[in-house]
Protein backbone atom coordinates (compact mmCIF):
# COMPACT_ATOMS: atom_id res chain seq x y z
CA UNK A 1 0.00 0.00 0.00
CA UNK A 2 1.47 3.32 -1.13
CA UNK A 3 1.20 6.45 1.28
CA UNK A 4 -1.45 9.06 0.62
CA UNK A 5 1.50 11.08 -0.75
CA UNK A 6 2.72 8.74 -2.95
CA UNK A 7 -0.90 7.62 -4.52
CA UNK A 8 -2.28 11.04 -5.00
CA UNK A 9 0.95 12.32 -6.79
CA UNK A 10 0.70 9.28 -9.19
CA UNK A 11 -2.78 9.92 -9.83
CA UNK A 12 -2.33 13.84 -10.66
CA UNK A 13 1.23 12.86 -12.46
CA UNK A 14 -1.07 10.09 -14.80
CA UNK A 15 -3.38 12.79 -15.71
CA UNK A 16 -0.32 15.50 -16.84
CA UNK A 17 1.28 15.85 -20.05
CA UNK A 18 4.74 13.56 -20.34
CA UNK A 19 6.57 17.22 -20.10
CA UNK A 20 5.06 17.87 -16.98
CA UNK A 21 5.68 14.65 -15.32
CA UNK A 22 9.29 14.68 -16.32
CA UNK A 23 9.63 18.20 -14.45
CA UNK A 24 7.67 17.12 -11.44
CA UNK A 25 9.43 14.01 -10.80
CA UNK A 26 12.95 16.15 -11.03
CA UNK A 27 11.68 17.90 -7.55
CA UNK A 28 11.22 15.13 -5.41
CA UNK A 29 13.89 13.28 -3.59
CA UNK A 30 14.52 10.21 -5.26
CA UNK A 31 13.20 7.40 -3.37
CA UNK A 32 9.95 9.17 -3.57
CA UNK A 33 10.22 9.41 -6.75
CA UNK A 34 10.81 5.90 -7.47
CA UNK A 35 7.58 4.89 -5.42
CA UNK A 36 5.64 7.53 -7.73
CA UNK A 37 6.82 6.08 -10.57
CA UNK A 38 6.19 2.12 -9.22
CA UNK A 39 2.41 3.48 -8.60
CA UNK A 40 1.91 5.30 -11.99
CA UNK A 41 2.87 1.68 -13.46
CA UNK A 42 0.45 -0.12 -11.07
CA UNK A 43 -2.15 2.62 -11.99
CA UNK A 44 -1.54 2.31 -15.55
CA UNK A 45 -2.22 -1.83 -15.73
CA UNK A 46 -5.03 -1.43 -13.72
CA UNK A 47 -6.40 1.31 -16.48
CA UNK A 48 -5.73 -1.04 -19.68
CA UNK A 49 -8.99 -2.29 -19.29
CA UNK A 50 -10.44 1.06 -19.80
CA UNK A 51 -12.58 2.03 -22.50
CA UNK A 52 -11.24 4.47 -25.25
CA UNK A 53 -13.78 6.78 -23.99
CA UNK A 54 -12.50 6.34 -20.18
CA UNK A 55 -8.66 6.45 -20.99
CA UNK A 56 -9.33 9.75 -22.76
CA UNK A 57 -11.35 11.41 -19.77
CA UNK A 58 -8.75 10.16 -16.96
CA UNK A 59 -5.80 11.94 -19.43
CA UNK A 60 -7.79 15.11 -20.05
CA UNK A 61 -10.84 15.66 -17.72
CA UNK A 62 -10.24 18.99 -16.65
CA UNK A 63 -9.75 20.21 -20.27
CA UNK A 64 -13.07 18.51 -21.40
CA UNK A 65 -14.94 19.62 -18.79
CA UNK A 66 -13.73 23.26 -19.11
CA UNK A 67 -15.04 23.06 -22.57
CA UNK A 68 -18.74 21.79 -21.85
CA UNK A 69 -19.13 24.16 -18.66
CA UNK A 70 -18.05 27.11 -21.06
CA UNK A 71 -20.41 25.81 -24.31
CA UNK A 72 -23.22 25.58 -21.51
CA UNK A 73 -22.61 28.91 -19.48
CA UNK A 74 -20.57 31.39 -22.28
CA UNK A 75 -22.34 29.92 -24.83
CA UNK A 76 -25.48 29.49 -23.16
CA UNK A 77 -26.47 26.08 -25.26
CA UNK A 78 -29.08 24.29 -24.07
CA UNK A 79 -29.44 20.20 -23.38
CA UNK A 80 -32.00 18.17 -24.90
CA UNK A 81 -31.18 14.96 -23.11
CA UNK A 82 -31.25 11.81 -25.11
CA UNK A 83 -29.95 8.50 -24.87
CA UNK A 84 -26.22 8.01 -24.66
CA UNK A 85 -25.03 11.41 -23.53
CA UNK A 86 -22.45 12.41 -21.97
CA UNK A 87 -22.27 14.30 -18.86
CA UNK A 88 -20.28 15.42 -15.52
CA UNK A 89 -21.29 17.66 -12.74
CA UNK A 90 -20.64 21.38 -11.98
CA UNK A 91 -18.46 20.83 -8.92
CA UNK A 92 -14.68 19.95 -8.89
CA UNK A 93 -14.04 16.45 -9.77
CA UNK A 94 -13.77 13.71 -12.47
CA UNK A 95 -16.91 11.81 -12.25
CA UNK A 96 -18.58 10.87 -15.67
CA UNK A 97 -22.05 9.33 -16.28
CA UNK A 98 -23.90 8.27 -19.34
CA UNK A 99 -27.63 8.46 -19.88
CA UNK A 100 -28.32 4.88 -20.46
CA UNK A 101 -31.74 5.64 -21.35
CA UNK A 102 -34.51 8.15 -21.51
CA UNK A 103 -38.07 8.53 -21.93
CA UNK A 104 -40.30 11.32 -20.51
CA UNK A 105 -41.10 9.86 -17.52
CA UNK A 106 -37.61 8.37 -16.36
CA UNK A 107 -34.16 8.70 -17.26
CA UNK A 108 -31.44 5.70 -16.65
CA UNK A 109 -28.25 7.12 -15.54
CA UNK A 110 -24.88 4.56 -15.62
CA UNK A 111 -21.73 6.01 -14.06
CA UNK A 112 -18.36 5.64 -16.18
CA UNK A 113 -15.89 7.19 -14.06
CA UNK A 114 -15.62 8.43 -9.82
CA UNK A 115 -14.45 11.61 -8.58
CA UNK A 116 -10.88 11.04 -8.87
CA UNK A 117 -11.57 9.54 -12.40
CA UNK A 118 -10.99 5.98 -11.22
CA UNK A 119 -12.97 3.33 -12.42
CA UNK A 120 -15.07 1.09 -9.85
CA UNK A 121 -15.51 -2.76 -11.64
CA UNK A 122 -18.19 -2.94 -8.63
CA UNK A 123 -20.09 -0.31 -9.50
CA UNK A 124 -19.81 -0.11 -13.73
CA UNK A 125 -21.60 -3.80 -12.93
CA UNK A 126 -24.75 -2.38 -11.86
CA UNK A 127 -27.65 -1.73 -13.49
CA UNK A 128 -27.91 2.08 -14.29
CA UNK A 129 -29.58 3.90 -11.65
CA UNK A 130 -33.08 5.15 -12.90
CA UNK A 131 -34.45 9.04 -11.86
CA UNK A 132 -37.79 10.30 -12.57
CA UNK A 133 -37.48 12.34 -15.60
CA UNK A 134 -39.24 15.30 -14.41
CA UNK A 135 -36.58 15.24 -11.20
CA UNK A 136 -33.61 14.78 -13.72
CA UNK A 137 -34.38 17.48 -15.62
CA UNK A 138 -35.89 20.22 -14.01
CA UNK A 139 -35.02 19.01 -10.05
CA UNK A 140 -32.99 20.80 -8.02
CA UNK A 141 -29.83 18.55 -8.80
CA UNK A 142 -30.57 19.17 -12.78
CA UNK A 143 -28.44 22.63 -12.96
CA UNK A 144 -25.61 20.41 -11.54
CA UNK A 145 -25.42 18.47 -15.09
CA UNK A 146 -23.17 19.18 -17.66
CA UNK A 147 -23.87 17.73 -20.89
CA UNK A 148 -20.36 17.16 -22.66
CA UNK A 149 -21.08 17.25 -26.54
CA UNK A 150 -19.27 14.55 -28.74
CA UNK A 151 -17.99 17.42 -30.40
CA UNK A 152 -15.92 18.28 -27.35
CA UNK A 153 -14.73 14.47 -26.87
CA UNK A 154 -13.77 14.26 -30.39
CA UNK A 155 -12.07 17.72 -30.66
CA UNK A 156 -9.79 16.76 -27.62
CA UNK A 157 -9.14 13.08 -28.33
CA UNK A 158 -7.98 14.50 -32.10
CA UNK A 159 -5.95 17.52 -30.69
CA UNK A 160 -4.08 14.57 -28.38
CA UNK A 161 -3.45 12.58 -31.11
CA UNK A 162 -6.02 9.89 -29.69
CA UNK A 163 -8.50 7.22 -32.16
CA UNK A 164 -11.71 7.94 -31.00
CA UNK A 165 -15.09 7.65 -32.73
CA UNK A 166 -17.96 8.53 -32.46
CA UNK A 167 -18.90 4.52 -31.68
CA UNK A 168 -16.68 4.78 -28.59
CA UNK A 169 -19.37 7.58 -27.23
CA UNK A 170 -22.40 5.40 -27.22
CA UNK A 171 -23.07 2.83 -24.90
CA UNK A 172 -26.97 2.79 -24.70
CA UNK A 173 -29.52 0.51 -22.72
CA UNK A 174 -32.84 1.42 -24.34
CA UNK A 175 -36.15 1.98 -21.57
CA UNK A 176 -38.92 0.27 -22.35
Amino acid sequence: MSSPFVESMAKSLLASPPEEVVEQLEFLPMPVADRVRQRMLELTTETQSLTPLQRLWRRHWRDIKLRALAHRFYQHATWEVKEGDLYCITRYGAALYRVAGFAPDRVLMAYLCGDEGDVDPERLAKDPEEWDGDEFLHGGFSVNRVHIPDWIWLHVAESSGLDLSAADLRGVVKVE
